[in-house]
């Protein structure tokens, strides 16, 4: 229950999202446009009674990934969801144990990813942003704006 309203409100993000036209926009405009949509996505998981811990954003080319470390406590209940900006076509994030297990991924094909996790110990965990496919008339060779937002709640 608690994936499908968080999907629920990724999908709504998405539909909101194709409103912006693809590459006729200066790069003001473009992050001012993810700035949107990570306000929509905010508002989705703090209803969904999640508390924000960490919003990051940057650029990637395709194929390179971000990675971050968060420490995590079995105590709560975790979503990571990401934005594909303008040109990102599939964005992945991944979630890996302190020894490099891979814990849980996304396996959607789109930019809006959403993982969530129930974690079996405390500990550090590393979260990968990649992404994996571009918008078929982005440029391979360029950097596209993602964003992912890592929240929790106590588990029930």
């Amino acid at each position: 229950m608690k994936r499908t309203i968080v999907l629920f409100g990724v999908a709504f993000i998405a539909v909101i999202a194709l409103a912006v036209s693809a590459y006729a926009v200066t790069t003001e405009e473009e992050l001012e446009g993810l700035l949107g949509r990570i306000e929509l996505l905010v508002a989705t998981l703090n209803q969904q009674g999640y508390t924000i811990v960490h919003i990051e954003v940057d650029k990637l080319e395709k194929g390179q990934s971000y990675i971050a470390s968060r420490e995590f406590f079995t105590a709560n209940d975790y979503v990571i969801a990401g934005i594909g900006g303008i040109g990102i076509g599939d964005l992945d994030v991944q979630l890996y144990d302190g020894k490099d297990n891979l814990i849980d991924e996304d396996n959607s094909d789109d930019n809006l990813p959403v993982v969530e996790v129930s974690p079996k110990f405390n500990g550090k965990y590393k979260v990968k942003v990649t992404p994996y496919s571009l918008e078929a008339d982005a440029d391979p060779e360029g950097e596209y704006f993602f964003c992912y937002i890592i929240g929790f709640k106590r588990s029930e």
